[in-house]
């Protein structure tokens, strides 16, 4: 892992940081599907780590990878570069001076109503746990926000999704050490027709 450079700047170099994203929802986090975005990066930048999942990498930082290490990915199938990958260039083409950590979560068909992702869940646990641990681990490190692309496996539970989403943004809140009432959370949404 290096340092991130600083860049100059009239007023003083700002000071190098470590910014920590979780990256969680399901399969349009993973990505399963490649992207349809012509101006979509094929690499994360340099700078970019990820909060490593499989061994001998489990709870260490790593390179960011296509794909990131979240639940069950074969890391050696082509998968397509999707949101972490462009959100991780532009925060680095703005901010150059930081790196950029996932802590990725996701996992594929998985929702509110199949009892995944609210608190007391496996991969609400598991995305509370390893945040914390990485942030222990790397008191210099700060909780940016969340990245969250979910819903298709509750679009047949659209009366309660909204209830469960709310839910679900107080307690990841309230549970990582770091995060609090305005940590901000960026939700993707699905086609409306879908």
């Amino acid at each position: 892992m290096s340092i991130p450079f600083i860049i100059s700047t009239l007023g003083g170099a700002p000071e190098p940081e470590t910014w920590v994203f979780i990256a969680a929802g399901q399969s349009n986090m993973l990505p399963t599907t490649e992207s349809t975005w012509d101006d979509n990066p094929d690499t994360f930048p340099a700078g970019t780590l990820q909060w490593g999942r499989f061994s001998p990498n489990n709870n260490t930082l790593i390179d960011a990878t296509i794909p990131l290490e979240h639940w069950g990915m074969n890391v050696t199938q082509d998968f397509g570069r999707g949101i972490t990958m462009r959100f991780a260039n532009r925060i680095k083409t703005q901010y150059p001076y930081v790196t950029v950590v996932f802590i990725p979560v996701a996992d594929g068909g998985t929702g509110f109503s199949d009892g995944s992702w609210n608190k007391g869940d496996t991969n609400y646990e598991d995305m509370v746990s390893r945040t914390n641990q990485c942030l222990s681990e790397n008191p210099d490190f700060i909780l940016k926000g969340m990245l969250w692309h979910q819903g298709e496996d509750d679009r047949n539970n659209s009366g309660t999704y909204r209830a469960s989403l709310l839910q679900f943004n107080t307690d990841w809140r309230n549970d990582i050490t770091q995060a609090d009432a305005i940590t901000p959370f960026v939700c993707g949404g699905l086609l409306p027709a879908y």
